[in-house]
Formats: C-alpha cells, sequence, structure tokens
C-alpha cells in the first residue's frame, strides 16, 4: 500500500545523495578550503560539521523509518498468505471427504454413511468454528460460514440417513450438493491464495 505521493516508485534525492554531493562538490571544497584560512576556521568548521550531521541523522531516520515500513508490509503479507493456506487446507480436507462419499454412492447409493464417517467430519466442523477467529479478511470469514453451516447441515443429513429416516436418493442428491457447494469454494480459495503466494514471491 501507498501513503501518497511521496512513496510513489519515482527517482528522488534522499538527504544522503545531498551530503554526498555536498562532499564531493568541487564547490564545496573551495569554499571549505576559504573558510579554513580565515578568522574563526574552527567555529565555521564546527558549524559546518553541526549542519551535515543533522543531514545525516535525518538520512539515517527516513532510511530506518523506510525498512520498517518494509518489514512490517512483509510481516503483514506473510500472515495474510498463512491464513489464506489455513482456509485452503479445511476446503480441501472437506471436498475431499464429500468427494469420496459421492464416488461411493454413484458406485452403491444403498451405502451408509458410518461413524468414521461423521466423526472426521464434526472435527473439520470443529476446526471452522475454532480456528477462524483471528482472521479479519472478509471473504475468508464469509467462506468459514459458509463451510461450517454446510457441514452442520450434512452432519445433520448423515445422521438421518444412519436412523434410515431419509430416502437413498435424497442421500445422493444432498450430498452431491454438499460436494459442489465445497468444490466452488475450494476453487475459488485456490485462485486466492495462487495469486497472493505469487505477489509474495
Amino acid at each position: 500500500m501507498s501513503d501518497g505521493f511521496l512513496d510513489r516508485d519515482v527517482p528522488r534525492i534522499t538527504w544522503r545523495t545531498l551530503i554526498l554531493w555536498g562532499a564531493l562538490s568541487p564547490v564545496a571544497t573551495v569554499a571549505l578550503f576559504f573558510i579554513a584560512r580565515a578568522e574563526g576556521a574552527a567555529a565555521w568548521v564546527q558549524a559546518v560539521g553541526s549542519v551535515a550531521a543533522i543531514f545525516a541523522a535525518i538520512g539515517i531516520a527516513e532510511a530506518a523509518r523506510r525498512e520498517q515500513k518494509r518489514q512490517k508490509e512483509l510481516d503483514a503479507a506473510q500472515v495474510n498468505l498463512a491464513h489464506e493456506k489455513r482456509l485452503w487446507c479445511l476446503l480441501w480436507e472437506c471436498n475431499y471427504l464429500a468427494t469420496q462419499l459421492k464416488d461411493q454412492l454413484e458406485a452403491d447409493k444403498s451405502i451408509m454413511p458410518g461413524k468414521e464417517t461423521k466423526d472426521l467430519l464434526s472435527r473439520c466442523l470443529d476446526r471452522a468454528v475454532r480456528n477462524f477467529d483471528d482472521d479479519l479478511d472478509v471473504w475468508r470469514l464469509d467462506t468459514a460460514s459458509d463451510c461450517r453451516y454446510m457441514l452442520g447441515v450434512y452432519i445433520h443429513v448423515c445422521e438421518r440417513r444412519m436412523q434410515k429416516l431419509d430416502a437413498e436418493d435424497d442421500f445422493v442428491r444432498l450430498t452431491n450438493e454438499f460436494q459442489a457447494g465445497l468444490s466452488s469454494r475450494l476453487a475459488e480459495s485456490s485462485a486466492r491464495f495462487n495469486a497472493q503466494e505469487s505477489v509474495d514471491r
């Protein structure tokens, strides 16, 4: 992010450049020669040295400020990338489970979801509930919320199917919808993560 005109990537004259120019300038050299021969040369030299020290201090402080800002931006980018990766991992795992269930039902729609499947989905839901409180990105928060909702609904669907309260065709349809929703959000998350990773390189 840019702070304004002064932070644009354009050629600029820095304090360090002015100091070097002044020190190497023939005019400055001649001027110092005559000053040194004049009365009160020590006072003049001290004054010039004080001014140079002030300019040097300003240049050092400015360089430190820019380095601190650059490091802060790098740290923020790394944190953002970690958030993107965390959400992507959750969506990938959920989508993998949903795809496995979908493939099994396509082979045999009479297959019942077992306790292991329900436990895996419940662990994913627990991660979706607990792991995103420190994220301030609106898209990621919305996506995590959608993921929690879909997981909660589908766990309930699995429980009803395990109790044989829903028909086979209904369970197959709801599984397909669950997998399609996760696949769509995973694709968006992958695109965001890849874009962010390419920027940080």
